[in-house]
């Protein structure tokens, strides 16, 4: 079975896809039937793999997910995951489309960069992400993103603060701040440190 015959076997018309795949066109499918897919945000995304430039970002999706991710430039990533998914999901950081929902997929060949396209394109027929994987990799990019915005609060404060300018003794805003940051830290090493353990390849 090809790649593309695979991502369509459980449509109600396959030569539909198949069609609009040969035209050139990209297919919409039905979750919840071959696969589902979790919605991630780009920004998590981005903050999770240290970065936004694509052939860097795909590098890293290869490693942490091993299985097929679509880009959605300026909004989101979809990793295609076992059907059923959405019946274990419980990350507050995603959604998932299953049975009742749609997916625009380009064809298995299309990796160019300008619209919809495969970021990691799929391989082998049948292998998806783990979805522990992706509930990771949100996590992961959420640490890193709330540290950034934690710390750049803390500078923006230092700076703009009239008496932490001639402290010290520093505000008691800058010591809230101070603490988030150092929270914000912990959370940050503590999710490498899972994602280390879970997947020596990547963190």
């Amino acid at each position: 079975m090809t790649l593309a015959r695979w991502l369509v076997s459980a449509q109600e018309a396959p030569s539909v896809a198949l069609r609009d795949w040969d035209l050139g066109r990209h297919a919409l499918l039905r979750t919840g039937t071959a696969f589902d897919a979790v919605r991630m945000p780009e920004g998590l995304v981005h903050a999770a793999v240290g970065g936004g430039q694509p052939r860097e970002v795909a590098d890293a999706l290869t490693l942490a997910l091993l299985g097929p991710v679509i880009c959605d430039p300026g909004a989101c990533y979809y990793a295609l995951v076992p059907r059923a998914t959405a019946q274990t999901w419980r990350s507050p950081l995603a959604v998932v489309r299953s049975t009742g929902c749609w997916l625009t997929v380009p064809r298995t060949d299309r990796n160019e960069l300008s619209g919809i396209h495969w970021s990691v394109p799929p391989r082998t027929v049948g292998q998806l992400c783990a979805p522990a994987d992706v509930d990771r990799l949100l996590r992961i990019g959420e640490a890193h993103r709330a540290r950034a915005e934690s710390t750049a609060a803390l500078m923006n404060h230092g700076k703009n603060c009239a008496a932490c300018s001639v402290g010290p003794p520093l505000c008691a805003e800058f010591m809230r701040l101070f603490q988030r940051v150092e929270q914000d830290a912990r959370r940050h090493v503590a999710g490498l440190a899972k994602s280390a353990d879970s997947n020596p390849t990547w963190s």
